[in-house]
């Protein structure tokens, strides 16, 4: 495998190995793998070098010492060859003052004079020392946090508005309030942070990550339920199992079909991206459902989706959502840590649902979309139709930047697109709404406290036909057969019920199927029958009855004795 080599200090960085059968019959034990070994990263002078292994993909950091700078990159990587991936940075003076530059403040400018150095502070510190040679060298320039510019001459916005300034020499340093970003801080960060940890992080090339399974199992998507999903470091994931390998996107619907392979697949911008090598760059993944240490990071979610599609009564259930950062297009001629300073992308796909209705929200970073693919390098972003698997295009190679630069939910907001996936079958409908009925406990609770107050069934069809509180209606039960009858009480009692009873084989059928709850004269009969109609509706074949029978069951026959026959 790339980037492994043969265990053992005598393999060096050999990535094979013969075994041979011996004379016992038995093959000779293999070395096994390990990540290559690129040992001590180079030196530089004026510097220090930081790093916690020198192993396949480890980094070291580079600082110069005070008074040296330098323009190179201070990140090196051990690459899959067993060698660092470039020289250590060469750090020089910082300007021509040479002898005691150490000895100024690092707000401070040292300058050569006659027979030493002076330091002097820059613009926008205040010099707190009693001199400024180079016995007391400046080292006590504070920053004194004013600016003087308070009209905003060189800042967009004052101190109260996007942006506050600082003076710093030459010219002025604007920097964004808080929640603002940008050059201008014009605009509100488009992609959402997590307080939670994310399940997986990953970064490479064509790189696809192992399945995560869904919480509740159960996750809606244009008439089907899914419980896995794949994520793709080429801008895409899969709502299935099987992994997809294809790296570029599929920029029409007959492309789509093709390239997708029987997979849901859902792309924000689906292209060959490159993270290798990249600092911070990756795909990191986050699940959230409804528990109490993901309830922040959902209530963010869950307030985007209800403004933009004026619906308050969306409460999230689990919401998936994929962020790329730092990352960069693929290309044969250019390593992608040097291709990012010209080319980067990050963004954001979040897939959400109530457990009826789902969207997909994809965010697109200002800041960090300057990616120029080759003309013939595909680019898509879209999303999967179940069925016959084409797709809806949602931007191509030629229309890409629209989806930084535009949205579709509001124009202060570029670079945020919401798209409704839900499309719900008379099967889901009545599921989701036979599980929320299923869920009123207190409903729950008071149709046991009635069970005590109506008339008790007999445990045996033969003691109720000598009950004359109880007649035959085989119509209580749609579905019986010559085997099973239904009774029930002649009227509402004093408590407004009237007891109900099935018999199959004679014996009463606590238990669904051949159960049947009791009817209530008042307005709880009503959502009663509702309830019942949803969980044992013959769309979804009854197979959510017992769901209705665990909010009305069925009387036990547990208080019925035979002083009962003939109550009135």
């Amino acid at each position: 495998m790339q980037g492994y080599r043969l265990k053992g200090k005598n393999h060096n960085n050999l990535t094979s190995e013969v075994i041979r059968c011996v004379d016992s019959g038995l093959w000779t034990s293999p070395s096994g793998c390990e990540k290559k070994d690129c040992r001590d990263p180079p030196i530089s002078g004026h510097s220090s070098r930081k790093y916690n292994s020198t192993a396949y993909e480890s980094e070291a950091i580079f600082q110069c010492e005070s008074g040296y700078h330098t323009e190179h990159n201070t990140t090196i990587t051990c690459t899959s060859s067993g060698h660092w991936d470039m020289h250590a940075p060469n750090c020089t003076d910082i300007d021509e003052c040479t002898t005691g530059q150490h000895n100024c403040h690092r707000n401070a400018n040292c300058t050569n004079i006659i027979g030493g150095f002076k330091c002097i502070c820059k613009n926008g510190y205040d010099d707190m020392a009693t001199s400024n040679t180079y016995e007391s060298a400046g080292r006590d320039c504070q920053d004194h946090n004013e600016c003087n510019d308070p009209k905003g001459t060189h800042c967009k916005y004052s101190r109260n508005q996007t942006q506050w300034c600082t003076n710093l020499d030459p010219g002025y340093y604007c920097r964004c309030n808080p929640g603002w970003k940008g050059t201008n801080c014009d605009t509100k960060p488009v992609m959402l942070d997590f307080e939670k940890a994310p399940e997986v992080c990953a970064h490479g090339d064509n790189e696809i990550l192992d399945p995560i399974n869904i919480p509740n199992g159960r996750f809606p998507y244009l008439g089907k339920y899914f419980d896995v999903f794949r994520p793709n470091l080429n801008g895409f994931l899969a709502l299935n199992y099987p992994p997809l390998y294809e790296r570029y996107g599929a920029e029409n619907s007959t492309l789509w079909e093709k390239y997708v392979d029987n997979h849901i697949v859902i792309a924000p911008l689906w292209t060959n991206i490159d993270t290798r090598n990249i600092t911070g760059a990756g795909l990191c993944v986050h699940v959230l459902s409804n528990k109490t240490s993901d309830a922040k990071d959902m209530k963010q979610i869950e307030d985007l989706v209800q403004q933009y599609t004026n619906r308050s009564d969306f409460s999230v259930d689990v919401a998936i959502a994929l962020t790329w950062r730092n990352a960069t297009i693929h290309s044969p001629y250019m390593p992608g840590y040097e291709l990012i300073k010209q080319q980067n992308l990050s963004m954001q796909a979040i897939v959400v649902t109530d457990g009826l209705y789902t969207y997909l929200l994809f965010n697109y970073n200002q800041e960090q979309f300057s990616i120029k693919p080759d003309n013939y390098t595909p680019v898509a972003a879209g999303y999967t139709y179940p069925g016959n698997f084409s797709g809806k295009i949602l931007a191509d190679r030629s229309n890409f930047t629209n989806l930084k630069n535009g949205s579709n939910v509001s124009p202060a907001v570029k670079g945020r697109w919401l798209h409704n996936v839900t499309y719900i079958t008379d099967d889901m409908w009545d599921e989701v709404r036979c599980r929320k009925f299923h869920e009123n406990q207190t409903l729950k609770e008071w149709t046991r406290q009635q069970l005590k107050n109506s008339y008790p069934c007999p445990c045996y069809e033969q003691d109720m036909k000598e009950d004359y509180a109880f007649k035959q209606n085989d119509s209580l039960w749609s579905n019986r057969d010559q085997y099973t009858h239904c009774y029930e009480s002649w009227f509402f009692n004093s408590h407004d019920i009237k007891q109900r009873c099935c018999f199959r084989f004679g014996e009463l059928r606590k238990e669904y199927p051949f159960a049947i709850g009791a009817e209530f004269n008042n307005p709880n009969n009503s959502i009663l029958e509702a309830g019942f109609r949803q969980c044992c509706s013959a769309v979804n074949s009854q197979r959510y009855c017992h769901l209705y029978y665990d909010v009305n069951p069925p009387d036990d026959c547990s208080s019925w004795s035979p002083d009962d026959e003939g109550v009135v």
